[in-house]
């Protein structure tokens, strides 16, 4: 299947007018203070949509049971809200960003996340923007912990990593301000076993404004994480802006380094940090899991994958029995 064109531009600044905008997006545009743009200028989206390309190895995810992803601003639990809005980031690439300043920060967008991946008609959140590739939890004043695999290939000097990446409302995204946006110093730790663990601590080039607050890590293990143990996660899944996923459990836990869970997680989770809901401490961060999407070839679109948790199936895509979560390393 063949993508349409679209007008590949986000407009959030103040007082941008209307017809500068995404004019087939007709709730986003309005004058918000952060301004992700591309030009305004049609640009095409032609990538073939395949079975091949469903494929997330190494960093899907999938549905488990109910869709329990929700944004920020939704959340009744001010506490997880306060520490998701202090604690959480995404990764960007260094080519999003039009300018970093004390006037704000402005963003070039690559389509929405229903174009980027052939997206079915109603299907959750297709029209937000979509332009992190993975996540991160900050562990120290300028600590981030991630996924080691979110770091290789030149992840560390391409990309920068931005706070408060998230919706405000329904129809506006949140004030993003210079001090939300940080580069990567360097990578002090990083490990990756595809069948096993997979870490990066990455230094900032700066210590965080004091308006961030680092996670408290739980150094847990194979004999301290049990199953049944309920969890909460937060990142950017497929790229969108932060969303909150609760309602899972650990399914079970592997001497290998990691555990299995129920998270409804997109392969921009990678990295996103695990917690313990009852005291927000990170347990894990999300490495592994099944197909993002399925194809459904009736409507020659694709739609979010469903699996039933703790039953793989590679006839439905499921070859997993969870989403894998690796432990977090020593000494943070």
């Amino acid at each position: 299947m063949q993508h349409a064109l679209r007008k590949n531009c986000w407009c959030v600044g103040a007082q941008r007018a209307k017809e500068d905008c995404v004019n087939h997006i007709k709730s986003w545009v309005s004058a918000f203070s952060i301004c992700l743009v591309g030009a305004c200028a049609v640009s095409p989206h032609s990538e073939s949509i395949d079975d091949s390309s469903l494929i997330s190895e190494g960093e899907g995810a999938v549905i488990y049971g109910t869709d329990n992803r929700r944004d920020v601003y939704t959340e009744t639990n001010a506490t997880l809200r306060t520490f998701v809005q202090r604690s959480i980031v995404a990764m960007v690439s260094n080519d999003a960003f039009i300018s970093v300043s004390a006037a704000g920060v402005r963003l070039r967008g690559n389509g929405t996340y229903g174009e980027q991946n052939g997206l079915c008609s109603g299907e959750r959140f297709s029209n937000h923007p979509a332009i992190a590739s993975c996540s991160g939890t900050l562990v120290g004043p300028d600590l981030v912990l991630t996924a080691g695999h979110c770091v290789e290939n030149g992840g560390c000097v391409n990309n920068r990593w931005v706070f408060n990446y998230s919706l405000a409302s329904a129809t506006s995204l949140t004030v993003m301000k210079a001090n939300d946006v940080y580069t990567c110093k360097r990578v002090e730790k990083q490990f990756r076993d595809d069948n096993g663990s997979d870490y990066a601590v990455v230094r900032l080039d700066r210590t965080v404004s004091a308006d961030k607050t680092p996670a408290r890590v739980r150094q847990a293990s194979t004999s301290s994480l049990k199953a049944g143990q309920a969890l909460v996660m937060a990142g950017s899944p497929a790229g969108l802006p932060t969303k909150i996923t609760d309602g899972a459990k650990v399914l079970s836990v592997s001497p290998r380094g990691y555990f299995e869970t129920n998270l409804d997680a997109f392969a921009g989770n990678s990295g996103s940090g695990v917690f313990d809901p009852a005291t927000l401490e990170l347990v894990g961060i999300l490495v592994r899991g099944n197909n993002d999407f399925a194809l459904d070839r009736t409507r020659g679109c694709n739609v979010a994958q469903t699996c039933v948790a703790g039953s793989p199936s590679r006839a439905t895509g499921c070859v997993l029995a969870g989403e894998q979560v690796s432990f977090p390393p020593t000494g943070l």
